[in-house]
């Protein structure tokens, strides 16, 4: 059971949208969500054609992870909708308390050859890795390590009712 550990700790939804204020109006209506933590990442990258614009929100114990790629982001245009307004799965997302057990769940995804397509070189908010899985689950799997500037971030991310 290679990756047992990581399914262990399944935490959020990731999804694409070309319209990512659509999207969250869709999650209002249908879904109960009120309200949504929005992050521009164009403060992160000043200047850049290429940024991410998303919507946090937890149900319960589930973080839904609502994205609009700016640009060219060939990790999450892969699962943008061919044509028109959608939201479509991108990923699971899997948070892992230390970094003994992130490098572990990354070694397990080698192992049981799922190749890890990015990992960030960690922030003061998070460490993070994507996995391609598509070929056995249709999506990415997501390694998160929080820091604790992260874990507050996470923290500070509205509950819907």
């Amino acid at each position: 059971m290679l990756c047992a550990n990581l399914m262990r700790n399944f935490f959020q939804l990731g999804y694409v949208t070309p319209d990512l204020d659509r999207a969250m109006e869709l999650y209002r209506e249908r879904y109960g969500v009120e309200e949504f933590l929005i992050i521009d990442s164009r403060a992160m990258h000043p200047g850049s054609p290429n940024y991410l614009k998303i919507g946090l929100a937890w149900t319960g114990d589930t973080m839904i992870e609502l994205i609009e790629p700016i640009g060219d982001h060939p990790l999450y245009a892969c699962a943008l909708p061919q044509r028109g307004f959608g939201i479509q799965l991108h990923h699971l997302g899997y948070l892992l308390p230390d970094e003994a057990t992130f490098d572990a769940a990354l070694k397990d995804l080698e192992a049981a050859e799922i190749p890890i397509v990015v990992r960030s070189g960690g922030t003061e908010f998070f460490e993070v890795a994507y996995a391609d899985a598509r070929a056995t689950t249709g999506h990415h799997l997501e390694v998160v390590l929080p820091r604790p500037q992260g874990q507050a971030m996470f923290d500070s991310i509205p509950r819907a009712a």
